[in-house]
């Protein structure tokens, strides 16, 4: 068997030669212009594989040439820089609130075109098979890119997700059990897909470009309407035995706390997600609490989410302060569980419950620092640099983590 630079087993000296691959592109990507001995040096590789590797990415334009660097005796090395638009991938966020986002972005995850749409609460697999077809083909169209530098497209979704077959096995967000997505839209862009979780497709997002670029070891919680949370380790995205590793809406945090969808009482999801804070707010009101959310919504408590309640809560309204800060306190302690369990480099909170910016933070950080090994309780808590778009980003370098751009 062979073993790359990277930790990986690979028994195909063609999967081997792939992971090298990226293992260079990506040194190349974060740390160029950088020079090929140097390279050799960073990544363990031979100098003979790097010049190989190097020559072949070059020949792909996704290398360019930049310069000339300081001799260390002998020939001055030419230097080598990342070029992003060698080609674009297409990414697809299907959102928990009937939401779906599709961009199209070049390799640094900077957005070209971006379509939003609404998606019915009950719609059905071949009817958003069908939307994302022509999302897609509207994105690359509006981007006037050509088709062949588009290489794949990558999907988010709320719920668990079989990545070998690339099939939703459950998402309780859109109601859908064992559904295969990937093969017709395969069959109709001529594209290869990726389909993964939405936290785990948000991580991905922000290591590659965003609050976690400059790290290894990664904890990003995605709060909306479910909470979940991507795990990356040495790099490298960490999906656990059945690709369901990241749960962390259903740890519990309160053992006499409400039922959650999934059964179980208490859980993190049930307490600090999007709907359990829209669930309070309509308790609280009906039970008296003088706030302006009632106003923002026309007295139609049908109409008070998360969103509503971050809205009043910018505007100074103290209920929805107190609503946001009590959901803070409670990721907080998902979060400081996490980060004793796996000692994360940066923790980074993203998602549309997020969006409630400081007040909800605050809270967050204050909970961590209570709850946290003294040391633990050192590690940054960041906003997801991508906001909303962490997502349909982190879909548009799945095509990239699997090496299927080039």
């Amino acid at each position: 068997m062979l073993q790359s630079s990277i930790g990986f087993i690979a028994t195909d000296p063609q999967l081997l030669r792939q992971i090298n691959r990226a293992t260079v592109l990506e040194v190349i990507r974060r740390r160029g212009p950088i020079s090929r001995t140097d390279l050799a040096r960073i990544t363990h590789l031979t100098p003979a594989t790097c010049f190989a590797i190097v020559e072949e990415l070059v020949k792909m334009n996704l290398l360019v040439e930049e310069g000339i660097g300081s001799s260390r005796g002998g020939r001055r090395p030419a230097l080598f820089r990342f070029n992003p638009r060698a080609f674009f991938t297409i990414g697809v966020d299907i959102g928990g609130l009937g939401k779906m986002v599709t961009i199209l972005s070049d390799l640094d995850g900077n957005i070209l075109v971006r379509k939003a749409a609404e998606l019915g609460t009950e719609e059905s697999p071949d009817r958003v098979i069908g939307r994302i077809i022509a999302s897609s083909r509207q994105v690359v169209q509006e981007a006037q890119v050509d088709d062949g530098a588009v290489r794949g497209v990558g999907i988010a979704v709320p719920g668990l997700v079989e990545v070998a077959t690339r099939s939703i096995l459950y998402s309780a967000n859109l109601g859908w059990q064992n559904a295969p997505i990937a093969a017709p839209i395969e069959e109709a862009l001529h594209l290869p897909v990726c389909v993964e979780n939405n936290a785990n497709a948000m991580a991905l997002g922000e290591s590659w470009c965003g609050a976690g670029r400059d790290y290894q070891n990664i904890l990003c919680v995605n709060v909306g309407v479910g909470i979940g949370a991507g795990i990356i380790i040495e790099g490298k995205l960490y999906r656990g035995r059945a690709a369901w590793a990241g749960e962390i809406g259903h740890t519990t945090v309160d053992e006499d706390g409400p039922l959650c969808r999934c059964g179980n009482y208490g859980c993190l999801e049930a307490l600090a997600a999007g709907p359990a804070i829209a669930r309070k707010a309509v308790l609280g009101i009906r039970r008296g609490a003088v706030t302006t959310i009632s106003a923002l919504v026309g007295d139609n408590p049908e109409a008070v989410t998360a969103e509503v309640v971050s809205q009043a809560a910018a505007e100074g309204d103290p209920f929805a302060i107190q609503l946001l800060e009590e959901a803070g306190r409670y990721i907080g302690v998902g979060v400081a569980n996490s980060i004793n369990l796996l000692n994360p480099d940066i923790a980074i909170i993203g998602g549309g419950v997020a969006q409630a910016g400081e007040v909800l933070f605050a809270a967050i950080r204050h909970a961590v620092a209570a709850r946290a090994l003294k040391q633990a309780a050192q590690t940054p808590i960041v906003p997801a640099a991508l906001g909303t778009d962490a997502s349909a980003v982190g879909a548009a370098t799945l095509v990239l983590e699997k090496g299927l751009a080039f």
